[in-house]
């Protein structure tokens, strides 16, 4: 499973506990999907600009520009300028990129990246949703979740949190507000993802008996020597999981 390290950028392989989605139009979302008219990031005043993303059928949704995603314990929202210093905090810190297909990246780049994201955005058709995790209570970015097709068939999703923020379920709950989104607003059918199994704790808090494992994913497989990250090929866990088995278990969950 290969995206792009940059927004709109080069493809290459990289690994961020990604899921890949196997799209199929369905019905609509159960998360608050909050369409937003104002001011843009990138500063243009006026009327939100209404994209398109294309699903694997070839059908088109019309998505309106800026998204705002709003979670239990995290909100979910498009990049600003203003985020660069705080996401520094992601794309600076060793700690975090071990887990990344790149290396710890100067705040220059961290800018660069910002803009791409920006930039993409408002192309229409939308084919990646980057977007920013902020905690519910305070609207500085503490990581990024990023949902963007890969061929014709699935798309990829995935999640990274500044370290200081680990072990207080911000990714989880980041995680459920971009499925709830890919399986409600986007009508996907199916979710199946990877994660190398050197990342143990993510597969722990995750899928064995974690917060996703409760919500309906199951461990396929072990795919030997699945992914090439950070200059070696990694075996990964694959699991799975169908919208019908989402919306189950989600509202188990609420009742």
């Amino acid at each position: 499973m290969t995206f792009s390290d940059e927004p709109g950028g080069v493809r290459r392989r990289r690994n961020e506990g990604l899921m890949r989605l196997r799209a199929v139009p369905r019905g609509r979302g159960r998360r608050v999907l909050e369409e937003v008219s104002g001011t843009c990031p990138c500063g243009v005043a006026g009327p939100a600009a209404v994209g398109h993303l294309v699903h694997p059928t070839g059908e088109e949704s019309s998505l309106t520009y800026p998204l705002r995603l709003v979670g239990d314990k995290v909100t979910v929202r498009e990049f600003r300028i203003e985020d660069v210093d705080d996401m520094q905090r992601v794309f600076g810190d060793d700690r975090v990129t071990k887990w990344l297909s790149f290396d710890s990246r100067d705040r220059s780049e961290t800018q660069a990246r910002i803009e791409g994201a920006i930039k993409n955005a408002q192309l229409s058709p939308r084919t990646e949703f980057y977007l920013a995790v902020t905690k519910r209570d305070d609207d500085r970015a503490i990581g990024f979740v990023r949902l963007v097709r890969s061929g014709s068939q699935g798309e990829d999703i995935g999640c990274a949190i500044a370290a200081d923020e680990w072990g207080r379920g911000y990714s989880t709950d980041a995680h459920l507000v971009i499925l709830d989104f890919a399986f409600g607003s986007l009508g996907l059918e199916r979710v199946s993802g990877w994660i190398p199994l050197d990342n143990t704790k993510r597969i722990t808090s995750l899928v064995e008996g974690g917060s996703l494992a409760r919500l309906g994913f199951r461990t396929d497989r072990v795919a030997r020597r699945h992914e090439f990250i950070n200059g070696a090929w990694r075996d990964c866990n694959l699991n799975s999981v169908s919208a019908e088995e989402w919306s189950h278990r989600r509202q188990t969950r609420r009742d």
